[in-house]
C-alpha cells in the first residue's frame, strides 16, 4: 500500500509545477479547446509520470545487471528482530493518506446518489440524443450530467431553450468524462492543493466553451449574462457535474468580451516543457527520492518481530547503535557490525578502497546505493554513500 502514497507524493510535485505554469502563462487566454487539451494533458503526464520512472529506471537496472555476469543480489538494509517496514512515521501517514481516499470516496458516492435520485423524480422529455429532466425542486440550478440536462421548472418556463442549449455544448464535449478523471486525482491526491484547484480551473474551462457555444448560436450576449446573474444562486455538484451558475462568473463574463487567442500566443504552452523537466528535477532529488522511498515502503500492518523464517528479518546481532547491512557473495552471508565478510573482499566507498574492518562500522541508513563485483578471485562491495 506504500507504493500507492509514494505514487501520491510523485504525481503531486509534478502536478503541483506544471498548474503553476499553466495558471502564469495560459489561463487567460481566450483558447478554450487548447487550454482544456492541455490541462487533460497535465493529468495525464502527471497520473502516468511515475509508472512510467518506475519502468526506465527498471530497464537502467536490468542494463546494468548484463554488463557483469558476476554481479550478485543485494538484500535491502534491514535491522537485527525488527520488520522491514517498522517506521511509525511512513505508517501513520499512510493511515492519514487512506483515510482521506476513503472520506472523497464517500463523498463522492453521495453526490452520484443525490444526481441520480433528482434525475429520478424528475419529469423526462427527450432532448435530441440526451433526456431533458424537468424537476419541481427550485433551489436546484440547471446542471448537466451524464446524458441528462437538468432544470427545475421555473427555468424551464422563462429560459429554457438557453439552457438547453449551453448544457447541451457540455454532454456533446464529454465533459462529464473530464469531471471524472478529476475526481479520481482528486481523490489520488486529496493532500494535494493543486489537485482542487485543477479540477475548478478544468471546469472553468468548460464553462467558457459551453458560453461560447451559446453567444455563436446568436442568443443576444446582454440578455445571457444577465441568465446566469440571475441563476447564481442555487445548489451545485461541483465534483460531477458541470453546473450553469458555476462559480466564476466575473470570469466568465470578462471572457465572453475578450477576443480569441492568436495562434502565436498559442506558443506559450512551451513553457510547460521546462517546468516538467523542473518537476521531475525536483522528484529526483536526494531528499525528496528518499522521502518517496521511505513512503513505498511504509504498511498499513507491520509484521511482528519474531514471525518464522520466509519472512523479511535477519537474526544477527549488532553493537549498539549500528544498523546491520546484510549482504550475499557466493551463497556466504556478512553483515555491517555483525561478521566477517567473505575472504578476499574489497570493500570501496565513494570509489576509495577502505579497510575490511570500517565496513562494520558503516550505519545502513547513510547508504545511499551499493553493489557487488565478483571477480575471479575476490569480490568488490562499492558503497555510495548519501
Amino acid at each position: 500500500m506504500g507504493i500507492l502514497l509514494s505514487y501520491s507524493i510523485y504525481s503531486a510535485i509534478i502536478m503541483s509545477l506544471l498548474y503553476l505554469t499553466y495558471k502564469w502563462v495560459l489561463a487567460g487566454e481566450n483558447q478554450h479547446r487548447a487550454n482544456r487539451a492541455i490541462l487533460l494533458s497535465i493529468y495525464a503526464v502527471s497520473m502516468g509520470a511515475y509508472p512510467l520512472m518506475a519502468w526506465i529506471h527498471s530497464l537502467a537496472a536490468r542494463s546494468a545487471d548484463t554488463l557483469s555476469a558476476a554481479t550478485v543480489d543485494v538484500e535491502m538494509p534491514v535491522l537485527a528482530g525488527v520488520d522491514l517496514h517498522g517506521n511509525t512515521i511512513a505508517t501513520a501517514f499512510l493511515w492519514i493518506y487512506l483515510a482521506g481516499i476513503i472520506a472523497v470516496a464517500l463523498h463522492t458516492a453521495v453526490i452520484w446518489i443525490r444526481l441520480a435520485s433528482i434525475v429520478a423524480h424528475g419529469r423526462h422529455m427527450a432532448a435530441g440524443r440526451y433526456t431533458l429532466v424537468v424537476t419541481d425542486r427550485k433551489e436546484i440550478a440547471p446542471f448537466s450530467w451524464r446524458k441528462y440536462i437538468v432544470m427545475n421548472e421555473d427555468d424551464y418556463a422563462e429560459s429554457g431553450s438557453i439552457i438547453l442549449c449551453h448544457e447541451t455544448r457540455h454532454l456533446a464535449l464529454r465533459h462529464p468524462i473530464d469531471l471524472l478523471v478529476a475526481q479520481i486525482a482528486v481523490a489520488l491526491g486529496w493532500w494535494n492543493p493543486a489537485a482542487w484547484l485543477m479540477r475548478e480551473e478544468l471546469k472553468t474551462v468548460h464553462e467558457y466553451q459551453a458560453d461560447s457555444s451559446v453567444l455563436a448560436a446568436g442568443i443576444n450576449a446582454r440578455d445571457y449574462q444577465m441568465l446566469l446573474i440571475k441563476k447564481a444562486a442555487g445548489s451545485r455538484f461541483p465534483s460531477l457535474a458541470n453546473s450553469l451558475n458555476h462559480s466564476k462568473l466575473k470570469k466568465r463574463i470578462t471572457m465572453m468580451c475578450t477576443q480569441k487567442s492568436s495562434a502565436k500566443r498559442r506558443l506559450r504552452a512551451i513553457a510547460l516543457l521546462p517546468a516538467l523537466g523542473a518537476a521531475v528535477s525536483v522528484a529526483d532529488l536526494p531528499a525528496v527520492a528518499s522521502v518517496i522511498s521511505e513512503a513505498s515502503c511504509a504498511e498499513l500492518f507491520s509484521p511482528a518481530a519474531d514471525m518464522t523464517a520466509g519472512t523479511a528479518k535477519e537474526s544477527t546481532t549488532t553493537q549498539p547503535g549500528i544498523e546491520p547491512t546484510v549482504v550475499k557473495i557466493n551463497g556466504k552471508s556478512g553483515a555491517a557490525g555483525t561478521a566477517e565478510l567473505p575472504a578476499n573482499t574489497i570493500v570501496k566507498v565513494n570509489g576509495e578502497v577502505i579497510p575490511t574492518e570500517q565496513y562494520k562500522s558503516i550505519p545502513s541508513s547513510s547508504i545511499a546505493s551499493m553493489n557487488i563485483d565478483k571477480r575471479d578471485d575476490h569480490a568488490v562491495i562499492n558503497i555510495t554513500t548519501k
